[in-house]
């Protein structure tokens, strides 16, 4: 295997791994946001200080 394509593949799995794990860290902030029941960005900077 070429060293570029080497260092291509382990930037794609690099990248692949930073939007899982930014969609996983979303996804838990929505479900805490819509479980506590906060409607206003005030509330919801509030709870994530807190």
């Amino acid at each position: 295997m070429d060293l570029d394509a080497v260092f291509g593949c382990i930037a794609v799995a690099l990248s692949l791994g930073l939007i899982v794990g930014l969609v996983l860290w979303s996804c838990r902030s929505i479900d805490r946001i819509a479980r506590k029941g906060l409607g206003s960005a005030r509330e919801i900077l509030k709870d994530k200080r807190t």
